[in-house]
Order: structure tokens, then C-alpha cells, then sequence
């Protein structure tokens, strides 16, 4: 199996709480998170819930793999989640 490089979210563990993520909706207006907490899981332990479930206000979530398992091509024996809440939205 080739090696493909560093993903787009190669360095998303340097988020840190307060750090601001931008994002381009599709009616062109942009909506502005904070990060409020990163925290890695072991894939046994994946809060699916805190991940996927409905929240009272806008979140956002990003998640990526991370701590290899084994030889390239094994897969991945964490995840890595990034908690953030809408801070703003504009036209």
C-alpha cells in the first residue's frame, strides 16, 4: 500500500480550546466556531452520542484517526475529536 501524505487534518490535535474555525456555507455566508475542548478516544470508547447527537445550539465536530495500531496499513487504535460551538454567523 502507497503512502498518500499528510491528510487535511494532519494537524488538527493542535487545536486548542478558544482557537476559532471558519467555515464557507454554501449560500456563501460564513459561520465562525470556537473550540471548546479536544479530546482523544480509544475506537472501543467512541462517544458516538457526544459525537453525533443533537445538540440545543450549532456545533461542530471534527474527528480524524490517530495512533497507528501497528504497520502501515493496520489502521488506527484512537480518535481524536474537536469539540466547537457557533460563535458567530454574517451574511
Amino acid at each position: 500500500m502507497g503512502s498518500y501524505g499528510k491528510g487535511v487534518f494532519y494537524r488538527l490535535r493542535e487545536l486548542q480550546p478558544g482557537a476559532q474555525i471558519k467555515t464557507v456555507r454554501a449560500d456563501g455566508s460564513t459561520a465562525v466556531f470556537t473550540v471548546t475542548k479536544s479530546q482523544v478516544y480509544p475506537k472501543s470508547q467512541f462517544p458516538s452520542d457526544a459525537v453525533y447527537g443533537a445538540t440545543s445550539t450549532p456545533q461542530l465536530r471534527l474527528v480524524t484517526c490517530t495512533v497507528p495500531a501497528g504497520p502501515a496499513g493496520s489502521g488506527y487504535r484512537d480518535n481524536l475529536v474537536v469539540y466547537a460551538a457557533l460563535a458567530s454567523a454574517t451574511p
